[in-house]
């Protein structure tokens, strides 16, 4: 579920992603991106980024494939739960946080060092 709390929110996501970039830039190499909230995930995936990349949403039923190969390398974004949540047995180094477009919660950005 995404933490937009309504389409208006949604939009305004789209539009807000910004400073989100900005601070994102060191991450224009990611193959994968790792998060629990689908739409910034998606959206910074398709915006951000000089490629677009895979999308893997632990936990989700229809993102959450091949949870087991996610790379060395991958960028974590996560919204509501940490990362180690979200990895499991993997892994990763903090890259530091992001204000959330919408809510202004801290979204807390990782790196994947381990192999699967």
């Amino acid at each position: 579920m995404a933490s937009a709390r309504s389409w208006w929110h949604r939009l305004a996501e789209y539009r807000s992603l910004d400073r989100l970039c900005a601070s994102t830039q060191a991450f224009e190499d990611v193959e994968v991106v790792v998060s629990d909230d689908y739409g910034i995930a998606t959206q910074w995936a398709t915006r951000c980024p000089s490629s677009v990349p895979r999308l893997v949403l632990p936990g989700d039923p229809i993102f959450a494939r091949a949870e087991s190969t996610i790379p060395v390398g991958a960028l974590v974004i996560a919204v509501r739960r940490p990362p180690e949540e979200l990895l499991g047995e993997q892994s990763w180094e903090p890259a530091g946080e992001v204000e959330h477009p919408i809510t202004g919660e801290p979204i807390v950005l990782a790196r994947v060092t381990d192999p699967p």
